[in-house]
């Protein structure tokens, strides 16, 4: 069947294309020196021409199952890597996650320190209202502590009234929620905890971040 070729010789051909390489080479013949040099050229098996028909069939379908069993052994294989490798870049996300976060809660915990310090009175709240930080000179003049925060909203803590009529004023963290602009440098009354009056001037404005 390959008048010009030995065994040998496509079994290194096959091997040596990208294309065929993956292709399991059984050698057929029954010359011992060839079918030799086949299996060291990368043939898999050897079966002799002369073995009996039933035999052959039965080498044949033994052979068969061998190189299913090492393409299903070589495919989970290949998926044991691929989740090795999927789980090793999880790894290193979450590391780096962890990272940020901690940088994160490290210049979170610097800025708290920076307005605790301030002498003016700093009240941080999110766009529904939730006290977000309130330092100390805040706590001081609301009469309101803060863990107080964690229950009650802006609108509860930081009541400005008109100082004539006592009539309420809205509250500047929702008008600058509503129109996302700066509420100016206004006077006002603000009304504390236990109802005492203080003469305060405030103004408010929308934090945002770089992207808006």
């Amino acid at each position: 069947f390959m008048p010009n070729a030995n065994g040998d010789e496509l079994c290194l051909k096959l091997g040596a294309d990208t294309h065929t390489k993956s292709i399991a080479s059984v050698m057929f013949s029954q010359r011992q020196d060839v079918a030799e040099d086949a299996l060291k050229a990368g043939a898999i098996d050897l079966i002799y021409k002369e073995e009996p028909r039933e035999l052959f069939i039965l080498r044949v379908m033994a052979i068969f199952r061998l190189i299913k069993l090492n393409r299903q052994k070589s495919a989970l294989e290949m998926e044991v890597n691929k989740r090795k490798r999927i789980e090793k870049e999880l790894k290193q996300h979450k590391e780096s996650l962890e990272e940020l976060v901690e940088k994160l809660d490290g210049e979170k915990e610097r800025l708290k320190v920076t307005l605790r310090s301030i002498g003016d009175a700093v009240i941080s709240a999110d766009t529904k209202g939730h006290i977000v930080f309130m330092n100390r000179v805040a706590e001081q003049l609301t009469g309101w502590s803060e863990k107080a925060t964690q229950i009650y909203l802006l609108k509860t803590l930081f009541q400005i009234i008109d100082e004539e009529s006592g009539e309420p004023y809205e509250n500047p963290g929702d008008k600058v929620v509503e129109t996302g602009k700066m509420v100016e440098l206004e006077e006002s009354v603000l009304l504390t905890k236990d109802n005492q009056k203080r003469l305060i001037e405030y103004s408010c404005a929308p934090i945002t971040a770089s992207e808006g």
